[in-house]
Formats: structure tokens, sequence, C-alpha cells
């Protein structure tokens, strides 16, 4: 029987949370379909995804004003591969092959991955004017649905599919001498970095037997290392860069801290949930859809460093909360969420 054709299109390769959660899906769904994949920048997971035994191509754009350059390619890509299904994901794909599909008329079934409610402006109106040559939104969150609707999306061309993990067993457990603070994320206005260092301000103004680890790089890791300079901050915070051994981090911490702004679906909350680190972070929707956790509001500085102070001093019981986010976190597999897309792809 011949296999039908998928071809995922994503904006880049890099290291991020859709990234790897295409790489999941397309190692789950390889044996099924015969798969290409289209990318406009190039970075770690395109050399993955070729491991895969699977077909990519690589736009070189430039800049983000390449789309029409994209648009060409993937068409003519398009043409060639003739697809039984499309799958797009992050806005630059999506809007690229919703435009690809309507100068074709819309003969292409097209599903699109929007995996953050809150984007630039203007891919928020290009998403919603080219939103008619879709078939289908795929998100990650109730919380992300409602948004789209907000925005004027169809409640029913919106399905939710939780992020799977491929969650790893730590190989060692890492022994510190002062109580350690874990943080994992990209540089981004959104991760709040700057609101992390504050609070270590604040903490360290009473206390020095702790430590804060920030794993992961972007455009604000220097800004952020400039500022804990300035603050003389050098002895409580460690920029780790990025790391291959997450498990053993979250395996080796005492909490995890994420005063983000906002989120698509935070993967490494996920992770922390599975390796029973106790979590705290934002009030903000996205987090409190996904986990047990000790929430404050974004940029509270004074509430997070209260609130690390007390647990420190182990005052604060996590126990209750680890228990139920061990249970929650099965709805978060990659086997599930592999068993979701099915349903669309078959």
């Amino acid at each position: 029987m011949k296999k039908k054709k998928l071809l995922f299109v994503i904006t880049g390769f890099k290291k991020g949370g859709a990234e790897r959660q295409m790489l999941n899906l397309l190692n789950g769904i390889k044996n099924d379909f015969e798969i290409q994949v289209v990318g406009f920048f190039d970075g770690y997971y395109k050399k993955e995804i070729e491991n895969l035994g699977i077909k990519v191509h690589l736009i070189k754009l430039k800049s983000n004003l390449g789309i029409f350059k994209a648009v060409y390619k993937v068409n003519k890509i398009t043409k060639n591969f003739k697809p039984d299904t499309i799958q797009s994901m992050l806005p630059h794909a999506n809007i690229v092959c919703k435009l690809v599909n309507a100068i074709n008329f819309n003969k292409y079934t097209i599903f699109t991955g929007i995996r953050n409610s809150r984007e630039p402006k203007l891919l928020e109106i290009l998403e919603k004017i080219t939103d008619r040559s879709s078939n289908k939104i795929i998100t990650n969150s109730i919380t992300n649905k409602n948004a789209l609707i907000k925005r004027g999306f169809e409640d029913n061309k919106i399905q939710v599919i939780y992020n799977g993990i491929n969650f790893q067993e730590p190989k060692e457990k890492y022994h510190y001498d002062k109580k350690t603070i874990l943080t994992v994320g990209k540089f981004y206005p959104q991760k709040d970095y700057e609101t992390n260092v504050l609070v270590v301000e604040k903490l360290s103004q009473k206390r020095g037997d702790f430590q804060f680890l920030y794993a992961g790089v972007g455009p604000e890791k220097e800004k952020i290392a400039n500022l804990v300079k300035e603050k003389n901050l050098d002895n409580f915070i460690k920029f780790l860069g990025v790391r291959d051994d997450i498990p053993e981090l979250m395996n080796s911490a005492d909490l995890f801290f994420l005063p983000t702004k906002f989120e698509g679906q935070a993967n490494v909350i996920l992770e922390a949930m599975y390796y029973n680190l106790p979590i705290l972070t934002t009030d903000i929707p996205e987090n409190t859809e996904v986990c047990e956790a000790l929430f404050g509001e974004v940029g509270d500085i004074n509430f997070f460093a209260e609130k690390i102070n007390e647990f420190l001093d182990n005052k604060i019981d996590f126990k209750e909360k680890i228990i139920i986010n061990k249970e929650s976190i099965q709805n978060f597999t990659v086997d599930k969420m592999v068993n979701e897309y099915l349903k669309f792809y078959k």
C-alpha cells in the first residue's frame, strides 16, 4: 500500500521547543508516511531530522523579509513532492504555507501550528488574514485556544494537542555545596531574566547559602550578564550556556524557577514536573493549566525572593504538588502526542 505524503514546514532548525516537538513527532510517524521537511534557517535539528532518514530542504533566508523567496521555494517543493497533507509550525512557516495554498486555489490540506498566542502584531494580522487557506489550527494548550478565539479564529477549527516530551532518565546526580535554584530557557524578553536577577539580588541581601544556575542562550544573554556584574552577583549566578544534560541538572537542583511573562507551553516546566522538582513560576494561564506549583505575579520580585527564602529555610512543603505533577505528566508523553496527530494525518 502506497504511503501518504506529509510535508512539514518550519521557520528554522535552531534548538527550541517547537523544533524539538517536531523531531519527536517525526520520529514517531516516520515509518508510516513518506515525509519531507522544509526550514528557512539552519540549526541543530536539521541534522537530527536527516539522521531519521528524512529529506530536508533548507531555504536559506537572510532575514524575515525573505518571505516571497520562501513562498516561491515552498511552492516549487510542493509541486514536485505532491503531499497529501502539509503541516506548518511557527508563524512565518504558517503564513508561507497558507500563501502557497492560496495561489494554488486552496487545493492542499494544511494544518498550521500556532504555539504562542502572543506574536508580533504584524504576524498576528498575517496569520488571521491568511487563515482561510488552512484546514485546521493545532495549538498546544487550552489557554492558547481561548486566546486565538478572542483574536477571531473559529472555535471548531482549533485543536489542542499537548506537547509530548521524550523524557530521559538522568545518568547521575550532581552534588553542590549550596542549595541550587535552576532556570532553563532562552534569554528572550518573555523569560524575564531581569526579574530573575533582581530576585537573586534581594535574596543575597539576606543570605549567601544558595546559587542560581541559568541554562540557555539567546539575544539578551549579554544584557543579563552585564546586569549580574553590575549587581556584583557573580558569586550567586552561574551561566551554563547550552546544555545536553538537562535531566541531570533537573535531578540535581533543589528548586526550579521560571518567572516567565508568557508562554506557548513551557516544556521546561513539564520536565521539572517529570523530575519531581519543586516549581516556582508565574501565575500566567499557560502555567496554571499544566502544573501544580507556587505561583506569583509576573515581575513580583518581593514575592519570589520571599518564597525562595522560605523554601531555603524548609518552611514550604511541595510534596503534594510533586505527587500531582507526577500523575499529570502522563498527559504530556510523546506517544500520546503522536497518536493525536495521527488522527488528522491518516
